[in-house]
């Protein structure tokens, strides 16, 4: 999924599709504001759905910096 800035609107659409699929997402922080988003809108997501942000393009700052991310379920150990 790369839609430029709107990718927490579109996984906050996609909580049924998120409990049995995994997804790739390139995140935009910079453009999350525009779009009326937060990293902690995000990080809130995440939270609740107990997904882990794995960078997939080199990020230091998985969800402070542009790039490909996966999203993976959370092991029942994480916390």
């Amino acid at each position: 999924m790369d839609i430029e800035g709107w990718e927490i609107a579109a996984l906050h659409s996609a909580r049924t599709l998120l409990a049995d699929t995994r997804i790739a997402v390139e995140l935009h922080p910079s453009a999350w504001a525009w779009s009326g988003h937060s990293r902690a809108d995000l990080e809130q997501l995440l939270d609740e759905w107990r997904l882990i942000p794995r960078p997939l393009s080199g990020q230091r700052d998985v969800l402070g910096q542009h790039g490909q991310v996966f999203l993976e379920p959370r092991e029942s150990t994480e916390s």
